[in-house]
C-alpha cells in the first residue's frame, strides 16, 4: 500500500515540475507581459474585472448586480 502512494507523489510531483518548466517559457512570459500592459492601458489593478462591450467592470459583484450590468 505504501507503494501505490509513493507512486503517486511521484506522479503529482513529476506533473508539478511540468507546469512549473512550462510556465517559463518565453511564450508565457510575453502573454503576461501583453497582459499586463493591456490592463495598465485600461487601468484594471484588480480582480476580477470584466469588460462588457464599451465598459469595464472591477470588482466583486453579486449576480443579480452582473445580470444588470450585461442586460
Amino acid at each position: 500500500m505504501r507503494r501505490r502512494a509513493d507512486d503517486e507523489d511521484d506522479r503529482r510531483h513529476a506533473r508539478e515540475l511540468a507546469v512549473q518548466e512550462r510556465s517559463q517559457g518565453a511564450d508565457i512570459a510575453e502573454t503576461i507581459r501583453s497582459n499586463k500592459a493591456l490592463a495598465a492601458k485600461l487601468e484594471v489593478n484588480g480582480t476580477p474585472a470584466f469588460v462588457l462591450e464599451d465598459s469595464i467592470v472591477q470588482g466583486m459583484m453579486s449576480a443579480y448586480q452582473t445580470a444588470g450590468e450585461i442586460t
